[in-house]
């Protein structure tokens, strides 16, 4: 659900409040998971790269999903 546009959210009754809690309160607990996942090391590498290669760009969510997997060292799909 996380991909669907705002416009989904605003349709479904109670949708506002859903939309808020998958967004921030599910991302926060999604990057706390991965960093204890690949450990800090990794996860603040991503997180650099990520930020070198892609400021002032209009990046895609798996951009950032790949520097995780490149600084990891491994494929990270049965994580996300």
């Amino acid at each position: 659900m996380i991909t669907a546009s705002v416009a989904h959210f605003e349709a479904e009754p109670g949708g506002a409040a859903a939309y808020s809690t998958i967004v921030y309160t599910k991302a926060a607990l999604f990057f706390k998971a991965l960093r204890e996942n690949i450990g800090d090391k990794a996860f603040f590498q991503a997180i650099q790269n990520y930020y070198k290669t892609d400021r002032y760009k209009v990046a895609a969510p798996q951009d950032l999903l790949d520097e995780f997997e490149k600084s990891s060292g491994r494929k990270l799909d049965d994580f996300y």
